[in-house]
């Protein structure tokens, strides 16, 4: 009689779906909590509404673990529409998931719910959404897109960027995200806590009417390495910049807001870039303000060939001259914020220059108008 052969077969790359046979349950007067996950489990995992006829209503969480703590093998999980609660660290390091999305009867997304899911790029919050934590989204490094539908009761969402229902406050932006730059939009008046924190971007541009930058908002955001400071901030919030460690020169167009430990661990001789007639706010020229040097901006007049030749202040009157082109019109604008240039309430608006080059324009030196554009029309 011949001898049995075992054979063992390999099938290189195969994998097979996770089932509820992976999965650790607590049952309650029918209703079902998934307390744990075997780690080994990997593939898709769909969660049927119904197990051995109790209904699955929740996923736990924990102070440190949660129910699918280092699941890195499951490159899906499915909860199905009766789940109501998802617990902290539900899916802590869950890093096989590519996308993500919340039950709709979820209105709580707790802390670190999503915690160091590092291969997470999408995320879908449901329309009864209410809460979304700070830390939700933690390490989720390759987060580029959250998402909420037209009809979201409280979150509203645009490329990709989680905002408040009115879009007045920036909530989250995707660490993952790769843009370079990004312009936070008209009408935004506060960006939230963490909004930034550990953000990949490069430049962010503030909009001016923008009140509030929250405690943390660019906490270690390391690629950041300038910012503009709108005129009408106020206040910003403990650890703002905290150890963002490219940032060198943060730009305030206004007076010195309110700050409490907001730059702190800068590179060293970070800068704080002041306009002259704010200045004082800061403390003056060469102080620190919230560890930061404060330093004049340049506002020396350069480009398009002119240059002033002379400015002469008398009986409340400014009188400035320049040399440009001969025979040319310039239009003459000016602002107090470097933003929003607009004419000059004396006249002439315009001034032209004469066979030699030369132009003179009058300004009244007690209005609040401190920078001039003179640029040739055509």
């Amino acid at each position: 009689m011949k001898k049995p052969i075992l054979i063992f077969a390999s099938i290189a790359g195969s994998s097979f779906a996770a089932t509820v046979d992976d999965l650790t349950l607590s049952v309650s007067d029918g209703k079902v909590t998934i307390t744990d996950c075997d780690t080994a489990a990997s593939g898709e995992l769909i969660v049927p509404e119904f197990i051995d006829g109790n209904q699955v209503v929740a996923v736990a969480g924990g102070l440190i673990d949660g129910a699918f703590i280092n699941c890195s093998g499951l490159t899906s999980i499915v909860l199905p529409d009766s789940v109501t609660s998802l617990g902290n660290r539900a899916f802590r390091n869950c890093t096989g998931i590519t996308s993500f999305s919340f039950p709709p009867n979820v209105s709580r997304l707790e802390n670190q719910v999503l915690e160091g899911c590092s291969g997470l790029e999408t995320v879908n919050i449901s329309d009864a959404t209410d809460f979304i934590s700070t830390s939700a989204f933690t390490g989720c490094t390759s987060l580029s897109s959250i998402n909420a539908s037209a009809s979201a009761l409280n979150y509203s969402t645009k490329n990709g960027v989680l905002y408040n229902k009115d879009e007045t406050t920036l909530i989250k932006y995707p660490i993952g995200k790769a843009d370079t730059s990004f312009t936070v939009p008209d009408g935004v008046t506060g960006v939230g806590v963490a909004a930034f924190t550990k953000a990949k971007v490069i430049e962010v541009t503030l909009p001016e009417g923008l009140l509030t930058i929250s405690a943390t908002a660019f906490l270690d955001a390391n690629q950041l390495t300038t910012v503009k400071i709108p005129s009408t901030v106020s206040s910003v919030g403990p650890s703002a910049f905290h150890e963002a460690s490219s940032l060198t020169q943060v730009i305030f167009e206004g007076s010195a807001p309110t700050t409490i430990n907001s730059f702190q661990n800068l590179p060293s001789g970070a800068q704080a870039i002041v306009l002259p007639e704010f200045v004082d706010t800061f403390g003056g020229e060469g102080a620190l303000f919230d560890q930061l040097i404060v330093t004049l901006a340049d506002v020396t007049p350069v480009g398009d060939g002119i240059t002033i030749t002379s400015i002469t202040t008398t009986a409340g009157s400014s009188t400035i001259t320049f040399t440009a082109d001969a025979n040319t019109t310039y239009l003459v604008t000016s602002s107090t914020t470097l933003q929003g240039f607009a004419a000059v309430a004396t006249t002439p608006l315009t001034v032209v220059t004469d066979a030699s080059g030369n132009a003179t324009f009058e300004v009244d030196a007690s209005a609040p108008k401190n920078f001039f554009v003179v640029e040739a029309q055509p």
